[in-house]
Parts: C-alpha cells; structure tokens; sequence
C-alpha cells in the first residue's frame, strides 16, 4: 500500500516525536538563572532581571533553574505571595549552583558542612494569605541546596499527583543550621504518586528538617516514599536539638514507604523533636519498614537526644510495620532516650507489626508497650486476648548461665497453638527500671512451632558470646501477627568453669590460684572471660560472690567440689558446678 507524500511526512513527524519521548530525558539548563533576591510582580526573565519566580514560570520540561545572584549571600528571598505551582515535568532547582554554595560532603552521621546560599522566606507574606515555600505540581521534580524559613503552611508543599526528590535543604534553618526559622510544616507530601524521595544515600542529599512547629515531614497520602538520610529535629551537626514541635515523621498514610535502610547513609536521625519521634496513625500505612535510624540519640548513635513522647508510636489501626531487622544488623535502630517507651502501640493500634531486632534502651517507658500506657501485660494462658498486635505473650526465662564461653538461657512462651515464633534473646548492662527489658545487644534468635499445647519450652546455647561486661538477659517473641514486649529481665548466673574447657574440677581451682599469683586474668583461652571480669554487677571467678578474688573464693570452690557444706554466702549467691 503507498501513501500520499504528505501522509508520508506526517508519519515521520509522529515517529520522530515517538523517538523524542523513549529517550532519557537530559536535564537542560533553563534560558536565564535567578539573579536577584527579588520577588517582583513578574515581567519575564532576561540577563538582568529573572527572580525565581518568573525562572519557575517560564522553565519547560526537564530544564534546571539555576541562580548567579550577585554578592556572596546567603541570598534570602524574601516572597510575596505563595510561590506558584511548579508544573512542568522533570525540572531542577538546584540552589547550589549559586557562587559559593556547596553540598554536604560528611559522611553518614557526621556533623553536616553543607554551604547553603539561596534563602526561601515566608515572612513578607501578608497574613491571612496561603504562605507556603514551593508547591509541586508535575512528576520528576527536583529540589536541592535550599533554606526555607517562615512560612505559615508548609515549607514543600506536595500537590495530589507530583513525583519529586527533595535533596540537600535545610526547612526550618537559617542556613547556619542552627537558627530557627520555623515553618508550619517542614514538608507535607500528598501525593498518590509513587516514588517520592525525601533525602537519599549520599551525603549530598541530606536535608535538615528542623526548627518547624508542627511535624517536620507530614505523609498523608502517598505511597512507596523513601526517606532516607535526613536528620530530622536536630541542627546541621546533629548534636543539638532543633525540636519540631509535633511529630518528626507523621504518616497519615504511605504504604509500602521505607524510612532508612541498611546500606550506609540510608538512616535517618530522628531525635530532640516535641511529640514523637515517628508516629504512623492510619491503616493506610500498611508495610511500613522502619531501619537502620536513629531516634533519640544525637548522630554519634550514644549521646541523648531524646524526642518529647516515644520513639516510634502507631494508632489508628497502623498495621504491618515492621521496626528493625533480624538477619542484618545494619537494620537496627538504635531506639534510646525518649521519653517514654521506644516503641509504642495505642490500643487502636492493628495487629501485624513486628518490633524486630533494635537497639532500645534508656527511653523513659518501656522498651515496647503495646497498650502505651507504661505498663507490663500479664500473660494469659493460650493468648487468646485481642488488641494491638494481639497483646502477644511475652517470653519467661527460668535461668541464664554463663559457663565459660557458653552462655546457656532456658525458659517458655506460653502463646497460641500451631504457630511459628520467633525468639529474640538479648544481653542487657542494666534492667529497664520496670524490670522488664532492654534490648541494648542483640545477641540472636531462632524460631520454633507452638504445637497443640502452645507452650513452646526452650533452651537456647550461645557460644562465645560477645557480653561486654552485660549479665542480664531478656527476650521478646514474634509470630505471623504481631510481636510481644520484652521478658521480665534475668541476671545472668555463672557457673564455675573458669578456665572455659567445659569442665569444672581442679582446673578451675589452679585457675584461681593463678590469678591470685600472678594477677594476669587468670586463663590463656582468648575467647574466656577474665578472672576478674564483671557481668552485670557479678564477677566471672568469684564462687563466694564478695566482688573480689581473694584465697577464700579457691577455697570455697574446693570445698563444693568435695561435696562438703558451702560456708555461708549472700542469699542470691550459687555456686553453679554444671558446664
């Protein structure tokens, strides 16, 4: 079949325009950069004037909006009006384009240095009128090296169906990252539009969310967001706190979105802020993975920083949210001084969220309550209550023993028939004031089957232990629904195998007699335990438990060995002779 010659063209047009649409998009630099701090009625941009306002306007697909604004800066822009929605696909804002300006180089953790020179501010915005920074309007936006302070309404604003990384700002700080200049909201992001990137891996892409008085980051509708990197209630150092005055995350919605993550520079911090430090209030935040933050410790990971309320809180039926990871330990968070628990769940929470293996310690609260009310759950026979993450039982050790380079923990969960549960054991400096918990060390899990009965007993043998000095153990429990609080918190025994060959004898007393001798920690095992090593409060080779090696404690190992009556020692003293 032949075609007419202007048919023939047509078709080429069509194909060429096809061609033009598969390719990778190249991002071009718009006509003319900002080049004044001025917020004018616009007229148009050319080589001598082009505010950000008339740049926003007149950018077209893909292009960057840059800035050449004279003078060293910071460069405060001082708005009018709302800035106007930004609405064409895949155009930049790149701040750090201006002279002088540069991103984060630090690495993960580390005190931010980022060189921010374009200021967004919100203060000459007329009250009573919508104030807010930027509002994203199209897809593949992206929105770097800029300071937003003032705005009545939020800092970022997400329209319903755009598409953005928001890479490298601060919203809430001068860019000193230190002075307040607070926002209502740092960002609100609502849009349905999977994708969203808030932060990123690198250290170029941290924002400094900080200083605003409602939440830092509000999520509302959107889902796959990944937030990542950020420091979130803190100044640019992450060493002082710079509170949001609500939640630091708040997700009214998100689904299937990741705050952190294992690979470095993937982990928030999230610490200092007014309520909590992230909160996740709605069924539609379903497959929410919380990992690898830091909330409630400055950026070292040890320093308190704590948010106001808990570290992590879900309500309104929030299910399936899983905070931590068990088999990578990068996907621990490390969940400390907040105010009251860690983590805690409203009685409107759903079920289905699993605590996994963090770092929780020294909150106010519990480690993990499932009621927020700061109170232990009895366990019930067959576990059979309902609530948040179905109340789950809770693990109960009956001892832990450590015997040379084998620490030995036993106990049961009392809990559903024919389920699968996971068992978490970890070592602990100190118990959690309530006696139940922490979780400082992860020392590791297995799973096994309810079975008909649902008493599930156990016994666990950890061999050569990393302990640091911690003696008291504790555990929680998970199932395919839900997870429990922590065990009561157990003071770990030592048994007499002092010179760690799974044997206690004569060996063990020459041990003693060794270090008396010579005080050089008594064994030649490099994977043993010192003498004169301390567990939670105990000493490793004191049978006679006085927190000290002298002739009598030989002695008195000599003396169980023969089977012959122990002289008297302290009332929670044993002397342990099994391996």
């Amino acid at each position: 079949m032949r075609f007419p010659p202007a048919i023939l063209s047509l078709l080429a047009a069509v194909a060429g325009l096809l061609a033009l649409e598969a390719a990778p998009r190249v991002a071009l630099a718009a006509p003319f950069p900002v080049n004044t701090a001025s917020d004018h009625t616009p007229n148009g941009c050319d080589a001598v004037d082009c505010t950000l306002r008339e740049a926003i306007a007149a950018a077209e697909n893909t292009q960057t909006i840059s800035f050449n604004i004279p003078g060293d800066g910071p460069h405060i822009i001082q708005l009018t009006s709302a800035m106007d929605g930004l609405f064409r696909q895949g155009v930049t804002i790149d701040g750090y384009t201006q002279p002088g300006a540069s991103p984060n180089t630090a690495g993960a953790w580390q005190p931010g240095n980022a060189d921010i020179r374009i200021v967004l501010d919100g203060s000459t915005i007329p009250g009573g009128q919508d104030s807010w920074g930027l509002w994203l309007s199209a897809k593949e936006l992206t929105v770097r090296g800029l300071s937003f302070v003032n705005f009545d309404d939020e800092a970022i604003k997400f329209a319903t169906f755009p598409s953005a990384a928001i890479k490298g700002n601060y919203i809430g700080l001068y860019p000193d990252g230190l002075t307040e200049g607070p926002n209502a909201v740092g960002i609100t992001l609502r849009s349905s539009e999977p994708g969203n990137l808030i932060g990123g891996n690198s250290p170029a892409d941290r924002n400094v969310i900080s200083g605003n008085t409602g939440a830092g980051l509000s999520i509302t509708g959107s889902n796959s967001v990944a937030v990542a990197g950020n420091f979130i209630g803190t100044d640019a150092s992450g060493t002082q706190a710079r509170p949001n005055g609500g939640n630091g995350i708040d997700m009214a919605g998100g689904p299937s979105s990741t705050i952190g993550g294992a690979v470095l520079g993937a982990g928030n911090l999230v610490s200092g802020n007014g309520q909590n430090g992230i909160a996740v209030s709605t069924p539609d935040g379903r497959a929410i993975n919380i990992k690898g933050n830091r909330i409630g410790t400055a950026s070292d990971g040890e320093s308190p920083l704590g948010n106001e309320l808990n570290g992590v809180y879900l309500s309104q039926g929030a299910f399936g949210i899983t905070i931590g990871g068990e088999f990578d330990p990068d996907e621990h968070n490390i969940i400390a001084f907040n105010g009251k628990a860690g983590v805690s769940l409203a009685a409107s929470a759903g079920t289905q969220s699993y605590i996994d293996p963090n770092r929780m310690y020294s909150n106010g609260g519990l480690g993990a309550d499932l009621l927020d009310d700061n109170a232990v759950l009895e366990n019930d026979p067959g576990d059979a209550d309902i609530g948040p993450n179905n109340r789950m039982n809770y693990p109960e050790i009956t001892s832990a023993v450590l015997s040379g380079i084998k620490l030995t923990i036993k106990g049961a969960l009392d809990t559903v028939p024919q389920k699968f549960n996971n068992m978490f054991f970890f070592a602990n400096i100190e118990c959690d004031p309530s006696g139940f918990g922490e979780a400082l060390h992860f020392l590791g899990s297995f799973g096994v089957n309810s079975g008909e009965s649902g008493t599930v007993p156990f016994t666990r043998v950890f061999n050569s232990p990393a302990l640091d000095g911690m003696g008291f153990i504790t555990m929680a429990a998970s199932d395919p629904e839900s997870s429990s609080e922590f065990s009561r918190c157990v003071q770990m025994d030592i048994a007499a195998d002092y010179n760690c060959d799974t044997q206690i004898n004569t060996g063990d007393v020459a041990t003693l007699l060794r270090e008396l001798a010579t005080g050089d920690g008594g064994v030649s095992n490099p994977n043993c335990a010192q003498v004169n090593e301390f567990f939670g409060g105990r000493m490793f080779g004191d049978p006679d438990c006085d927190d000290m090696l002298t002739p009598r404690d030989p002695l008195v190992l000599v003396i169980g060995l023969s089977g012959a009556q122990l002289p008297p020692l302290p009332d929670d003293c044993e002397l342990i002779l099994t391996p």
